[in-house]
């Protein structure tokens, strides 16, 4: 022996002299199982060495003081008795659970929903027989396992029985002959993360219920859990081994035994955290190429409607009216025409008739943005195609009702058709569901008589002095269905007298659905203001009668936005201000 071995081996036994000297002698026979457990894996250390340079062709080296037989390291045989020791923990623990003896913590699953489960595991096992009357007063691995799992939090069924999966898989490792599902390491974890996607889908396909508890949930097991719960694994099964062995060292070859079993336990637990950093590195990085492909074919696909989008608006701004009637000095019209996008679903004309006469149509489909503007060149060629109608409200919109029924699917058409006939002096109209318009008198207007069948308001104003006035308000109110809904409708065409100078309102109920939020709250807990159809019409106060159409609409559009505040549009919006001159042939 060189020098500085044997220098080193005598230190070694004066510092363990030492050490026995001072331990008291109850704890003296704990202090012999840990010498012959470190004496034990030197001689473990020795016949891997001699069996490394075995396979090199070096000779052996000088014989040790402790050399192990052959028989120490015969691996095979320590790995089927680890194997039985493994097995049968399990099928105890199972039969514990079937026999009703197991005390379930809080966490764990009931009963009913494991036995179909555990029943095919054992028959997995080849344990057909159902339990006898026997102690299950022991605690098990799997029992002590799930105990420190729980810590973290209940368990729903799917968790525990992926558990069960990785527990098999550390038995099954030790033999040749195994079921598909535990060929390598590498298959079960690809498993387990199947199972985790699968279970996100279900929860997030499900409606929100939050009644279920946590652990009901169809959850998947994650990397993080299923690491954690490996290192725990690992823990306990060496913790059994050594409680196993412990007392039963009746020679070197039961401390070699035990060292053998717990390295094969370190390194099936070793390849298995391997494999599962390698298997879930690999799904990441298969997540994140779909995840980019995605999202490269939705900023394609984002492109494309871009492109159809601004298309569709190209189109549609050729059929919306650009410019207004301006040679009748009888009408001085203003308009606020704004879509949700891109494109919208509101819809207006003002149609010239005759010398005397003229149309103004106002719709909305139901919906904004493009699912509203689907259907806009629909309404747009029915209405062409009902226009030899324009001068008969009533019969338009029935026709236009005919036309659009079942070409809208699940959307509708409100509508509001104004005829203004000058030589009569009166105001011709059908609303089919549409927000009411409003015919207000203007200064110096004659006050006229009112028919039973309008309704007329008295809207207090104020004047720009502060002086209250009262100002005479007819409503042009529903007297009809909604288009397109349904096979049959009727439109009862209702007449109002003009007052020689009246301001016409009609708008899409994008302007009177304007909603201000509480600036007090936030989120989900904020309140929100409806402008509504009397906020629309108090607008328009004292002070607008003496304006021109477009000064009036600059000071509602002013109005609305304040009132709006931070809250964004929530539909398209369109305002049409008419002003009537009926008694003049010129302004």
């Amino acid at each position: 022996m060189p020098p500085e071995s044997r220098h080193t081996s005598r230190m070694l036994m004066e510092t363990l002299d030492r050490l026995r000297s001072g331990v008291p002698e109850a704890l003296q026979g704990e202090l012999d199982f840990e010498l012959d457990l470190f004496v034990s894996r030197l001689e473990l250390l020795e016949a891997k060495s001699r069996e490394t340079q075995a396979s090199a062709d070096q000779p052996p080296p000088t014989a040790p003081r402790f050399r192990p037989t052959r028989s120490s390291s015969d691996t095979a045989r320590i790995r089927s008795d680890l194997y039985v020791f493994l097995r049968d923990d399990l099928v105890y623990f199972l039969q514990k659970i079937q026999s009703g003896n197991f005390d379930r913590p809080a966490g764990f699953p009931m009963l009913p929903d494991l036995s179909g489960d555990i029943a095919d595991i054992l028959r997995e096992l080849r344990v057909y027989a159902k339990p006898g009357a026997r102690d299950y007063s022991a605690s098990t691995i799997l029992e002590r396992w799930y105990t420190a799992l729980l810590q973290d939090g209940p368990l729903s069924t799917r968790a525990v029985l992926q558990y069960f999966a990785v527990y098999r898989s550390r038995l099954y490792a030790l033999q040749d002959e195994r079921p598909f599902l535990f060929e390598n390491p590498a298959s079960l974890v690809r498993h387990l993360i199947r199972r985790a996607d699968e279970g996100d889908l279900q929860e997030n396909a499900a409606p929100a219920d939050p009644s279920p508890p946590d652990a009901a949930r169809p959850r998947g097991l994650h990397f993080e859990q299923i690491y954690r719960a490996e290192l725990k694994l690992r823990e306990e099964i060496h913790m059994a081994l050594l409680r196993h062995h412990a007392g039963q060292y009746e020679n070197d070859q039961r401390r070699l035994d035990y060292l053998v079993a717990k390295e094969i336990v370190s390194n099936l637990s070793t390849d298995f955290i391997t494999q599962l950093h390698s298997e879930f590195e690999r799904y990441y990085e298969e997540r994140l190429a779909a995840q980019a492909r995605l999202q490269a074919q939705m900023a394609a696909e984002k492109d494309n409607l871009d492109r159809e989008l601004r298309h569709a608006a190209r189109l549609q701004a050729r059929s919306i009216q650009k410019e207004l009637p301006a040679d009748d000095p009888r009408l001085d019209f203003a308009l606020w025409y704004e879509p949700f996008s891109t494109v919208g679903g509101d819809y207006y004309r003002v149609i010239p008739l005759e010398k005397d006469a003229v149309g103004i149509f106002v719709a909305d489909i139901t919906g904004h943005g493009i699912s509203a503007a689907m259907h806009f060149n629909t309404v747009v060629n029915s209405f062409e195609k009902c226009a030899a109608y324009l001068d008969r409200p009533d019969k338009l919109l029935r026709k236009m009702n005919e036309d659009l029924y079942g070409q809208l699917r699940d959307h509708f058409l409100t509508a509001i058709y104004v005829r203004l006939d000058f030589r009569k002096g009166s105001l011709d109209y059908c609303n089919a569901g549409h927000p009411k318009g409003f015919l207000a008198a203007l200064p110096d207007a004659a006050e006229g008589d009112r028919d039973d069948h309008t309704d007329a308001a008295n809207d207090r104003a104020h004047s720009e002095d502060g002086r209250s006035r009262r100002r005479k308000v007819r409503f042009l109110r529903p007297n009809g269905k909604v288009i397109g809904a349904f096979r049959k409708a009727e439109f009862p065409r209702q007449t109002i007298p003009l007052y020689d100078r009246c301001r016409l309102i009609l708008y899409t109920d994008g302007i009177s659905e304007t909603f201000q939020a509480d600036g007090d709250q936030a989120g989900s807990d904020r309140n929100y203001n409806l402008l509504g159809e009397r906020g629309l019409l108090d607008l328009f106060d004292a002070r607008t009668t003496g304006w021109d159409p477009a000064r009036t609409l600059a000071h509602v559009r002013e109005q609305v936005g304040r009132f709006q505040g931070e809250s964004a549009p929530e539909d398209d919006r369109t305002l049409l201000i008419t002003d009537i001159y009926s008694g003049a042939s010129e302004r």
